[in-house]
C-alpha cells in the first residue's frame, strides 16, 4: 500500500507529492484513497483482536501455570515466541496507522482540490 501512493518519494520530491493531490475524471485517486483507508481499518481492527487473543491467552497460560517449568518443551516454546509476535503486530499497527493518517491526508488534500476547482 505503501507503494501505491508513494509516501516515502514524494517528500524529496514536490512534483510527485502533488500528483498525488490531483484525480482524473473517472476519480482514481479518490477511489485509491477511499478503499485504502477501508482497507487499513479493518487490517487495523483484525491485527489489534489478533494481539488481545494472544495476550489473553498468555496471560491465561500463566495463571494457570505460574510454575512454567511443569510446561512441556513445545509449551514453554509456544509462550516464548507469543511475545515477538505480539511486539510484531504492535509494530505492523503503528505503520498502517500512521498510513492510514498519510491517505488520508492525501484524500483530504484531493478533496480541497476538487472542491476549490469546482467553485
Amino acid at each position: 500500500m505503501e507503494r501505491l501512493v508513494a509516501v516515502h518519494t514524494p517528500i524529496v520530491n514536490p512534483e510527485e507529492h502533488d500528483q498525488l493531490l490531483f484525480d482524473d475524471e473517472q476519480f482514481s485517486r479518490s477511489r485509491l484513497y477511499f478503499w485504502m483507508l477501508g482497507s487499513l481499518a479493518t487490517f487495523i481492527d483484525m491485527m489489534e483482536e489478533s494481539k488481545l487473543i494472544c495476550e489473553r491467552l498468555e496471560k491465561h497460560v500463566r495463571e494457570l501455570y505460574p510454575d512454567t517449568s511443569r510446561l512441556s518443551e513445545q509449551e514453554t516454546k509456544a509462550l516464548r515466541a507469543m511475545e515477538p509476535h505480539i511486539n510484531s503486530l504492535v509494530q505492523a499497527m503503528k505503520r498502517a496507522t500512521t498510513l492510514q493518517e498519510r491517505v488520508k491526508a492525501l484524500r483530504d488534500g484531493v478533496s480541497t482540490l476538487v472542491y476549490c476547482v469546482t467553485v
